[in-house]
């Protein structure tokens, strides 16, 4: 048993949905085939690029997981400071049960 589209119809079998358009692949192979041969043409650039990419790309993902830097913790850390010196401050004007509650 095979299955046929209608005459005139741009569908096929698989998911019942259009066929992808030739010219999509056609441009895409095209492109393929224009970095292949300028990197043939300029192999050393080629090779720069793709190494100049690779060290962005590491550089950007390694920032990304690293995490806080030092300034940035030590940032955190004075205002961590500031608020316990606030605290304290107010602490012999604020009542004793709101005192305890904020642990001072």
């Amino acid at each position: 048993m095979t299955w046929e589209p209608a005459a005139g119809s741009d569908r096929t079998f698989q998911g019942d949905r259009p066929r992808a358009s030739s010219g999509v692949a056609a441009r895409a192979r095209t492109a393929a085939e224009q970095t292949s041969r300028t990197a043939r043409q300029y192999p050393v650039a080629a090779v720069l690029t793709v190494f100049g990419l690779g060290l962005g790309l590491g550089a950007a993902l390694g920032a990304a997981l690293a995490g806080p830097s030092r300034a940035e913790r030590d940032e955190q850390n004075a205002m961590e400071r500031f608020g316990r010196e606030a605290l304290h401050a107010v602490a012999g004007v604020l009542p004793e049960s709101v005192t305890r509650r904020f642990r001072v």
